[in-house]
């Protein structure tokens, strides 16, 4: 959830975050900003809006951000 966030955002040297499936809004995201490290964040089936996903586009360029589920 977004107030979940708060607990990991200590984690500044994750390079990877799959937060697909959870509930976490464009609200929590703040909680992300600084990861620098970051190399790819799953977003995937959350509530992150367009908005959401080019404000951590424009927070870690150097980082992939997955919108949809990769093919099985």
């Amino acid at each position: 959830t977004d107030a979940g966030l708060v607990h990991i955002e200590h984690l500044t040297n994750m390079s990877y975050l799959r937060l697909h499936t959870m509930r976490v809004s464009d609200d929590g995201l703040i909680h992300l900003k600084n990861m620098t490290n970051l190399a790819q964040i799953d977003v995937f089936s959350t509530d992150i809006s367009k908005d959401g996903v080019a404000q951590l586009k424009r927070w870690f360029p150097g980082c992939t951000v997955v919108t949809q589920k990769p093919p099985e």
